[in-house]
């Protein structure tokens, strides 16, 4: 995930509820509360704002200068709120509650202080998940029926997924693999996978969550993000055991969902002996709690807008934007309000800013007009074959936006160009090449829905879901070359997660020439080898305009050259500053 752009100057929240007097204390010069300097502070993540009634019984808390909103008895009521503050509060004196602690009725106050909620969510000692519509016992029940079948799926290999900071070790199958026979996918999936069992007590556990209404709160989501240790709370405020831990985090949740979901989208999907259809149903209930949107900003912000409730329209990027650092619209300037459009333009161009690595890997699934091709939108999905890939980025351009217009500065070659060098990295040796994704020479395109792809591209090329249909991306590629020519460039955008160079007791057999024995030489002391992003533009003439942009069209990933044609990989590319469309 992006590393965070902390409030650390102003990490202490406004006002902070001492629950012991149930008292609201505005805070005093940078961090004191009453006579209270520094305190430790627990937080509550929660959900109210659907169900505020005009009357009826509500918190009663001092110090306040706005009226604590009722709530709806059927979401929770008063007795359920004070019982779970008091749970919170258990070794520390002040819990922050945002609606004790934000200024309900000043929207400049308010708007302020949801700009820094990466900040007050960092400074928290403690931090807890309240799952007010699930019982203890239920919720119990739940969990240990994801843990056990998250368990099944287990084996001898383990790999580390790191979630806001925090890594966590994942087990994976490795039982009965045929290294000789690297193709048969369904040889090393778990066997629990055909099991209706399985299926059947995955999606009752799922279900259950589903049920909870902090699953359908964007606000909510964010605030996973900002503290994915938060522990789970039941209705009653008692969290869900698992042996070997004092309590369940959210982070554990997490790391279940993502094996299992990352599991399933390894099944063949022309193996018939899956049930697809449930397995797919899976797949749905995890995205749609937003246990999938981990490791990539498209996917929270896609699950954001298809999944999650706001009250306002502009929600849908108020309710995200902490996650990235990001103050945007009126929390930036509150002297003003902003249309939901000029908030998605302000987030794609901080993204942009932030890393456009991560600003550009999406795919656009409709055409959008010319201008708005480069940014991300609610709209914007991330390539089925991306979301089994660990990505760490590597930022080798800037994309900035000027008087408007979005610009590109860095390096870039003619498409025609770097199809040649795609050509001869794939025929060297496999001993020589770098891998990626634990593949040789990788090349990997995925288009956006254009005109041009509508136009020129035939129905089976359009998506390529997996990087392994290498013939499929290599008679894309031609296609591209062929219809656009040198009017198609590749803006290099950066390098993905370096991976390991395969081993050099492979391919024992291939028999080198002289000098072919030279540059082997050279590449023992060659770096690991890494992947390439580039955004595959089209150069289009401006209407009534002099001078030309480039409309983005898709992506393009490749496996970095080995040493024998680096020199040659390197020099089809030259310094280039362009205007994005």
């Amino acid at each position: 995930m992006l590393k965070l752009q902390r409030d650390d100057i102003k990490a202490w929240p406004r006002r902070l509820l001492h629950v012991p007097s149930m008292t609201s204390i505005e805070r005093s010069g940078v961090d004191c509360y009453g006579s209270v300097r520094a305190p430790a502070y627990a937080i509550l993540s929660y959900t109210w704002g659907r169900w505020e009634v005009s009357s009826g019984p509500a918190l009663s808390v001092q110090g306040l200068t706005w009226n604590v909103p009722a709530i709806d008895p059927a979401h929770f009521t008063v007795e359920d709120f004070e019982k779970v503050l008091h749970s919170v509060s258990n070794g520390v004196s002040f819990v922050w509650v945002d609606i004790a602690c934000i200024d309900q009725a000043d929207h400049v106050v308010k708007m302020d202080e949801i700009g820094r909620q990466a900040a007050i969510f960092n400074n928290a000692q403690e931090a807890y998940v309240w799952l007010n519509h699930i019982s203890a016992e239920k919720l119990q029940g739940v969990m240990a029926e994801v843990f056990r079948c998250e368990a099944a799926l287990g084996g001898d290999g383990e790999h580390k997924a790191n979630f806001g900071g925090e890594d966590i070790i994942i087990r994976y199958n490795t039982d009965e693999v045929d290294d000789d026979d690297d193709d048969d996918v369904s040889q090393w999936l778990p066997s629990c996978l055909c099991s209706q069992d399985w299926i059947q007590a995955i999606i009752w556990a799922f279900s259950q969550l589903a049920q909870d209404p902090w699953f359908t709160s964007l606000w909510c989501l964010q605030e996973g993000f900002l503290r994915p240790t938060a522990t789970l709370l039941s209705l009653e405020a008692v969290p869900p055991t698992r042996p070997g831990f004092t309590a369940t985090g959210l982070v554990t949740l997490l790391a279940a969902s993502a094996e299992i979901y990352r599991v399933i989208l390894k099944v063949p999907a022309n193996d018939p002996s899956y049930d697809h259809t449930a397995l797919k149903h899976i797949r749905g209930l995890i995205e749609a709690l937003g246990l999938d949107a981990w490791n990539s900003p498209i996917l929270l912000y896609s699950s954001a807008a298809q999944f999650r409730r706001t009250r306002e329209a502009v929600d849908r990027i108020y309710g995200i934007m902490q996650v990235f650092g990001f103050k945007l619209g009126t929390a930036r300037d509150p002297s003003r309000s902003y249309t939901l459009q000029e908030l998605e333009v302000q987030f794609a161009i901080e993204l942009n800013a932030l890393s456009p690595v991560w600003g550009q890997l999406f795919r656009a699934p409709v055409p959008v007009e010319l201008g708005s091709c480069w940014r991300v939108s609610s709209q914007s999905t991330l390539p089925e074959l991306l979301k089994l890939a660990v990505m760490m980025p590597s930022d080798m351009c800037r994309i900035c936006v000027e008087d408007g217009k979005a610009v590109f500065e860095g390096q870039a070659c003619p498409f025609p160009a770097m199809l040649s060098i795609w050509k001869k990295i794939a025929s060297v040796p496999r001993k020589w090449q770098q891998t990626f994704w634990g593949n040789e020479a990788v090349q990997v395109i995925i288009l956006d829905v254009t005109e041009f792809s509508e136009a020129y591209v035939p129905e089976p090329l359009r998506v390529i879901d997996t990087e392994t249909d290498v013939e499929k991306h290599q008679d894309l590629s031609q296609l591209l070359c062929d219809v656009l020519g040198n009017e198609l460039h590749i803006f290099l955008l950066g390098k993905l997660l370096q991976s390991e160079a395969r081993d050099e007791e492979e391919d024992d057999e291939v028999t080198l020439s002289e000098p072919e024995e030279k540059a082997e030489e050279v590449r023992k002391e060659d770096d690991k080898g890494f992947a390439l992003m580039g955004m595959l533009a089209r150069r289009q003439q401006l209407a009534h305009q002099e001078g030309y942009c480039w409309q983005r069209i898709g992506l393009c990933i490749w496996t970095s050259a080995p040493k024998s044609l680096s020199k040659r990989h390197e020099a089809v590319f030259s310094q280039t500053r362009g205007l994005l469309a």
